[in-house]
């Protein structure tokens, strides 16, 4: 899970320095807010879902190929405000399923999670 990192925004309302960093710092994030009482509301969609550990197994998630920020800043800022958007880098990133990896990473207590690889999608044109 070292080797990941999210797509953001997709990862709602966590912190800017918890989502632009490994995937583990989000599950280990995660694990330690789940039980406060003022959360994030992706810390209690992911603490939800995972009441179905067995479904969610079910439906791998999707990780494609490094390349920076796959959503630029404009709209980072949008979501999360201004911020540091620098990403750590990673050998891919999840680009479906940020919360239902999180929910199952924690669930299960795994240190590997199953996914789907494949490249980012490109920008196309065309013409009439």
């Amino acid at each position: 899970m070292q080797d990941l990192g999210t797509v953001l925004p997709v990862c709602g309302d966590l912190p800017i320095n918890i989502i632009a960093g490994p995937f583990s710092d989000v599950v280990e994030y995660v694990k330690k807010r789940q039980n406060e009482p003022n959360q994030e509301k992706s810390v209690r969609y992911i603490t939800s879902l995972m009441k179905i550990p067995n479904v969610l197994m079910q439906f791998p998630v999707i990780v494609i190929e490094p390349g920076g920020l796959q959503r630029n800043v404009r709209v980072m800022e949008d979501y999360h405000g201004p911020g540091n958007w620098k990403i750590h880098p990673t050998s891919g990133y999840i680009e479906d399923g940020n919360h239902r990896a999180v929910a199952i990473a924690i669930a299960h207590d795994l240190k590997l999670i199953p996914c789907y690889v494949g490249r980012a999608r490109r920008k196309l044109s065309f013409f009439l």
